[in-house]
């Protein structure tokens, strides 16, 4: 009776264990949703709530792989890999409204891009055997098996709430991110009304874009405008001025300090040639 009620209680430790277990991977793949769904937003003011309610849906059901799968391909990048496009294109027409677009990343070196993959592969390996086969390996009908699958739901609860606290470090830059933006909006309340000046700097899409055409077009340092439109058709077919406001590429590099630019007339066109150069020697 005394070997019963023993094994009774440590059936009774291991189901509060693998509950343990099976709660904190509930919260860690609530929380990979939630990231991967505010990683790529873009939206006009009025249609933010419905595209992310449907980035939000586009994920709740996906399983952890399938959610690891998404993870690598859109928040964490290896150093090194072009990004990938973004599904959501800016407006092929002026708006009346303010357009809004966010996309954040973590790039990581080969090794710990490695490392991730790895991590991952356990985190799955461990999800499974918790909910598949947990019965199979460990015989909770006696005290030998229970101990033995306490100590694997220990070690996996560890590695579990391991893998959370990684999670939760991400999820907090990335909502003090959104929060610095906020405040920003809030005491510029011009950015909503389409007044704010933007600046095409280093880094910017358009600049980046026409910077890529020139390495490929340049001519003793200098890249005809003509020449880079078929080429940026091509190779950033997303990146429009249109979708940053502005009338053309002429007005772009009008605008951006980062080009110099020369004008060549033909006695047999109307509209000078328009060539340019990054002012800078660093090209991008």
């Amino acid at each position: 009776m005394e070997e019963t009620n023993r094994s009774e209680s440590n059936v009774a430790k291991v189901h509060r264990q693998l509950g343990r277990c099976l709660i904190r991977l509930q919260q860690y793949e609530k929380l990979l949703k939630a990231l991967i769904a505010e990683s790529n937003i873009s939206a006009t003011l009025s249609t933010l709530p419905e595209v992310k309610e449907a980035r939000a849906n586009a994920v709740s059901r996906q399983t952890l792989g399938q959610l690891f799968g998404i993870a690598t391909e859109t928040i964490f990048r290896k150093a090194g890999d072009a990004e990938a496009n973004c599904n959501e294109t800016g407006p092929d027409m002026p708006l009346k409204e303010a357009w809004l677009s966010m996309k954040w990343s973590v790039e990581l070196d080969r090794v710990r891009y490695e490392d991730l993959l790895l991590r991952f592969r356990r985190l799955v390996d461990a999800r499974n055997m918790l909910v598949h086969h947990l019965l199979d390996e460990h015989d909770l009908a006696t005290n030998e098996g229970c101990a033995s699958a306490l100590e694997l739901l220990n070690e996996s609860y560890a590695l579990i709430d391991r893998e959370m606290a990684q999670l939760q470090q991400m999820a907090r830059t990335s909502t003090n991110a959104r929060h610095m933006l906020a405040s920003f909006v809030s005491q510029h309340p011009e950015v909503l009304a389409g007044q704010l000046q933007i600046e095409l700097l280093e880094g910017h899409p358009l600049v980046r874009s026409l910077q890529h055409a020139e390495q490929a077009l340049a001519q003793d340092g200098w890249t005809r405008l003509e020449d880079a439109f078929a080429f940026l058709r091509k190779h950033h077919p997303d990146e429009t001025p249109k979708r940053y406001g502005f009338g053309s590429w002429r007005h772009v590099l009008h605008e951006s300090p980062v080009f110099t630019t020369r004008k060549e007339r033909k006695l047999n066109r109307e509209i000078a040639l328009l060539w340019y150069q990054t002012t800078e020697p660093t090209k991008v």
